[in-house]
């Protein structure tokens, strides 16, 4: 969408109105620059991953509603991920250079902060179970792309984690009132950490 509708209609949308069109296309273009979207032929509006984000398997207890002993015991269904030392060199140079660590997908951001949990910024191959909620201490994600989650699922806490509560039910108000569409195919939002706590 930020290509088909530009930045006017983001900045609407309440999404990056701190940053200036020629940001949000500098920011795409990076991203297409190192490989990780590429601009669909036949679509040209459509931005697509490459093999190099990251082939990352998503579980399907990802999109289940909660149950209560997940929330007791504070562990999710797993989902496997691996980072290799490419990715751990580019994350390490990023934060020397001040940059800042955006996730595309809350599995993503499970696979980073479990990451953090488990080895700090090292290769690694394993599963997580890692269960974020609200008061999560988040190590490395500073900001996500993702899309609206359901209601009563895990992915809906880790983005009230990540933003807090408040931001996320007003922002989930103002896409049902603007009739955004929902879930894995839906609209996306830009999420930065703690910005509304």
């Amino acid at each position: 969408r930020i290509v088909r509708f530009g930045h006017q209609q983001l900045s609407t949308w309440g999404i990056g109105q701190a940053y200036s069109e020629h940001e949000w296309m500098s920011f795409i273009r990076q991203l297409v620059h190192q490989g990780y979207l590429i601009q669909d032929i036949a679509h040209y509006s459509v931005l697509k991953l490459t093999p190099a984000a990251r082939e990352v398997l998503t579980g399907a207890g990802t999109f289940a509603p909660l149950r209560p002993e997940q929330i007791k015991s504070k562990k999710l269904h797993q989902e496997f991920y691996e980072v290799d030392q490419k990715l751990c060199d580019q994350i390490r140079i990023s934060k020397l250079n001040g940059g800042r660590i955006i996730a595309v997908g809350t599995t993503v951001v499970r696979a980073l902060e479990s990451l953090m949990q488990k080895s700090g910024i090292k290769p690694i191959s394993d599963e997580t179970d890692i269960f974020i909620a609200p008061g999560f201490d988040f190590q490395l994600v500073d900001a996500m792309i993702t899309n609206f989650h359901l209601p009563e699922s895990s992915l809906i806490m880790l983005v009230s984690a990540f933003v807090g509560r408040e931001t996320i039910l007003k922002s989930y108000q103002y896409a049902v009132d603007n009739g955004y569409r929902f879930y894995s195919y839906g609209d996306s939002m830009f999420l930065e950490r703690g910005l509304g706590q």
